[in-house]
């Protein structure tokens, strides 16, 4: 994606010349391009540590307008990261802190897609011989089946990535056991024969949870290894991200405070806890449990294009592959989508982002590569989107400079 964003001036120059049809005037446009200072050098001005005492106050009256028990937050600022818990991690009185850990539901897909990108680059594994565009059903041949022949023949790991393999949500399918055991990834690939496709494959944009389990069934099939012990090895370790885990046990049985999940019950006026949810048939589509510390260093990674990963891997995150569905609004341009993130722009500063919902939980993750900045917000309602939204881009428009006329009031959806 950082290519697509450098092609952008070389296609207006084209059009200039064209439409000038002299030297002269396209002499002219490219000293006038030349003046103009670059996008990640307009507007930032914020530095220091955000999560001030006055930040908290508004935080903490955010959680109790909209009835979030808590939220954890890491800032991302160049080479700073800052953290800081707010409110409740259970109630009634246990706090969240940084450490305290929270679904990323579906903010795993970005990670399983970065792991899936270093073991095609590495070379090491001939299934995936044919780099993105292999086959998945060359790999997971008898399990892989769709309604569609050609589908099934067909349908790639890079139309896996990118959503575009026809295949709608189907989330409603999936199931949890199977004869008495936990159901598994490969369990919820071979039920994709019984589910229809709603379109051709390549056509449209479906955001499909099945496809990412179905990637890590792969992912798992060609290492043989659970996914787990992939993303500790190839991502977390590396990063140092301790405490980062891929099933509920582990996370529960860790050292940390894991977050009770909640839902404000408006008739009662009170909160009700949501039992904790297992995670063994969702995988790579939204398994990842962790806290604001550890997703701190995966996002600083992102941003500085830094190790464990490759170059090769970081070009793949930040290359677009789809258009997403959608208008501009909020302050966001047309969004792309590659892997496990949009990608758009807000206020002419390249941005990617992805959310996540589970059943008690949600989480948002934005960095920004230019400017070299990330926020990431946790928190324990299904709805605390809206309370990561306000404070998120409070801290993204303060950072960027952005006059308070020209920011999107995200609480007034």
């Amino acid at each position: 994606m950082g290519r697509q964003l450098r092609l952008l001036p070389a296609l207006s120059l084209a059009a200039a010349v064209a439409i000038a049809g002299s030297r002269g005037n396209a002499a002219a446009y490219v000293h006038a391009q030349s003046e103009q200072k670059p996008i990640s050098e307009q507007g930032p001005t914020a530095s220091g540590n955000p999560l001030t005492a006055e930040f908290g106050d508004f935080v903490r009256e955010q959680l109790e307008k909209w009835k979030v028990p808590g939220v954890a937050l890491a800032v991302i600022d160049g080479d700073d990261v800052y953290t800081e818990g707010y409110g409740f991690a259970t109630l009634p009185d246990i706090p969240a802190t940084p450490e305290t850990l929270w679904y990323g539901a579906s903010t795993s897909k970005a990670q399983v897609a970065a792991v899936l990108s270093a073991l095609i680059h590495s070379s090491n594994y001939s299934a995936f011989s044919q780099g993105w565009a292999t086959p998945i059903s060359s790999i997971i041949r008898d399990d892989f089946v769709l309604q569609d022949d050609w589908a099934t023949n067909h349908i790639t790991l890079d139309d896996a990535v990118s959503h575009r393999t026809g295949m709608p949500s189907h989330d409603i399918s999936s199931v949890k056991e199977i004869d008495g055991r936990p159901a598994l990834p490969r369990d919820i690939v071979r039920n994709l024969r019984n589910l229809p496709m709603t379109a051709e494959p390549r056509v449209t944009v479906y955001y499909c949870n099945l496809m990412y389990v179905t990637l890590s069934y792969v992912i798992e099939t060609v290492t043989g290894k659970w996914l787990g012990d992939v993303l500790r090895e190839l991502l977390w370790e590396p990063l140092g991200m301790k405490s980062t885990y891929f099933d509920l046990q582990s996370a529960l049985d860790a050292p940390e405070h894991m977050a009770s999940g909640y839902a404000w019950k408006s008739d009662k006026e009170e909160y009700e806890e949501i039992p904790f949810m297992t995670l063994t048939e969702v995988s790579g589509a939204g398994s990842v449990i962790s806290n604001v510390v550890d997703y701190a260093k995966w996002v600083k990674s992102l941003i500085h294009q830094s190790g464990p990963l490759s170059g090769d891997v970081h070009k793949d995150i930040r290359t677009p592959r789809v258009f997403w569905p959608g208008e501009p609004g909020n302050g966001l341009d047309l969004q792309l989508y590659g892997l496990g993130w949009v990608r758009t722009l807000h206020k002419g500063h390249v941005l990617y982002t992805h959310s996540g919902g589970m059943h008690a939980y949600g989480a948002e993750v934005y960095w920004f590569p230019e400017v070299k900045y990330g926020v990431v917000a946790l928190g324990n309602t299904a709805k605390c989107h809206v309370v990561e939204e306000i404070v998120g881009w409070k801290l993204i428009d303060d950072k960027l400079g952005v006059p308070e006329k020209d920011r999107a009031d995200f609480g007034a959806k």
